[in-house]
């Protein structure tokens, strides 16, 4: 072989392994993409999960928090709602998303864990004497109205959540969406 031969012997197995680098910067680039597409997603749809759950709740404890229904109506649907709040928590914190998005991931599952917690709160307020006129207790009127503004809070974390992720501006000034006796 002479010279020019290795030459381009040594130019060609240079252009490979470039090639070969190039390539492996580009396959990463996209798996990097389709995690963060796979995490806009998934905290898309959690969020829309916790979002029906929360806007069937948040109306029935404003009706208590207003006195307009009573406790024991809502403690079977507000303990499903904690359970299914719960679970949703523990399913976020379980979802697997890069690394500049595990604060939006911990966001979600704290919104969740306290809008869980909200509503044992609202539940723990049942076995007080917080229906009978006369008789009310001021712990468990603010234990309601704490957990009532716990769940508007949590909806409104996911909703700004949800929108940091998919890049977009929150709708109305700082958050997406307002719960309320409307939901």
């Amino acid at each position: 072989m002479d010279g020019a031969q290795i030459l381009a012997l040594v130019a060609f197995v240079a252009l490979v392994g470039a090639l070969v680098l190039v390539l492996r910067g580009i396959t990463r680039v996209i798996a990097a993409q389709r995690l963060d597409e796979a995490f806009r997603r998934g905290i898309a749809d959690l969020a829309s999960r916790a979002d029906m759950c929360l806007a069937e709740i948040v109306p029935r404890v404003d009706g208590v928090r207003h006195r307009a229904a009573f406790v024991e109506s809502i403690t079977a649907e507000a303990e499903r709602a904690a359970r299914t709040l719960g679970d949703l928590a523990v399913e976020a914190r379980a979802t697997v998303v890069p690394r500049d998005r595990i604060v939006q991931r911990d966001a979600v599952a704290v919104a969740l864990e306290r809008a869980a917690q909200s509503l044992e709160r609202v539940i723990r307020a049942v076995h007080g004497p917080i229906d009978e006129p006369g008789n009310e207790s001021i712990d468990a009127r603010m234990a309601v109205k704490r957990g009532f503004l716990d769940l508007v809070h949590a909806r409104e974390t996911l909703a700004a959540v949800v929108a940091a992720a998919s890049g977009q501006r929150p709708a109305s000034g700082r958050f997406a969406r307002r719960a309320g006796p409307s939901g």
